[in-house]
C-alpha cells in the first residue's frame, strides 16, 4: 500500500510519503524500501529526497489504477497540497492537474506565480501557464498581468502588451471598485509603463 500511495509523485520525501499515507513513519518507511532494494534510489546525499525507477513507478501507477482508481485522484490532490505548501509551485500545479482539477491548478498559479518571477524564473513560470487550460487563463486578469511581467522580464514586448490589453480589457469588464479590481488595475499601468521603458 506505501509502494502504490507513493508512486504517483516523481520525487518523494518522507513527509510527503506522510501525507500520502495519511500515517506518521513516512521517513523510515522510505529508507526500509531503500534498504529491501525495491527499485528506489536517494536524490541527495542527505537522503532526504527518493525515485523509483521509473519503470517500476509506472508498473505501481498501472496496477493503482486497475486496483483503486478512485484513489488515484485522491492522492495526487494530496501532493497537490503538500507541494503547495513547502513553495514547490510546479510540482503542485502537475498534481492538481493529474488530479483533474484543472481550476485549483489555475488557482495556485495565480496565487504563487509571481513568486518565480521574483526568482528570475520566468520561462518555468510561462511553461506552467502553457499548461493551463486556455480558455481559464485567458479570462483571468490576474494570470495575465502576470504573463505580461513574466514577457516583461523575458524582453518581449509585443506578447507582453498583449497581455497587458487584454488583462485591462477584462478588468474593464468587471463591475465594482473593491481594492482587488483596483490593485490589479493600478498594476497593469504599472506594468504597461515597465513595458514603454524597454
Amino acid at each position: 500500500d506505501f509502494l502504490l500511495a507513493t508512486s504517483v509523485s516523481e520525487r518523494i520525501c518522507g513527509s510527503l510519503a506522510t501525507a500520502l499515507m495519511g500515517a506518521p513513519g513516512g521517513q523510515a518507511m522510505l529508507e526500509q524500501v531503500e534498504q529491501r532494494d525495491l527499485f528506489l534510489r536517494r536524490l541527495d546525499e542527505e537522503g532526504l529526497w527518493f525515485q523509483y525507477h521509473h519503470l517500476f513507478a509506472e508498473y505501481l501507477r498501472q496496477r493503482l489504477d486497475r486496483d483503486e482508481p478512485g484513489r488515484i485522484d485522491q492522492l495526487h490532490r494530496t501532493a497537490s497540497t503538500w507541494f503547495a505548501e513547502h513553495g514547490m509551485l510546479s510540482e503542485a500545479v502537475d498534481h492538481a492537474l493529474a488530479a483533474g482539477d484543472p481550476a485549483r491548478a489555475v488557482e495556485l498559479v495565480e496565487r504563487d506565480g509571481m513568486e518565480l518571477l521574483e526568482q528570475g524564473r520566468m520561462f518555468t513560470l510561462l511553461g506552467l501557464l502553457a499548461k493551463l487550460p486556455p480558455r481559464q487563463v485567458s479570462q483571468s486578469p490576474r494570470l495575465q498581468l502576470t504573463i505580461a511581467w513574466a514577457y516583461n522580464a523575458a524582453v518581449r514586448p509585443v506578447p507582453a502588451q498583449a497581455a497587458v490589453n487584454l488583462a485591462r480589457a477584462l478588468l474593464a469588464a468587471q463591475q465594482g471598485d473593491d481594492a482587488a479590481l483596483a490593485d490589479l488595475r493600478a498594476e497593469a499601468d504599472v506594468v504597461q509603463a515597465d513595458i514603454h521603458v524597454i
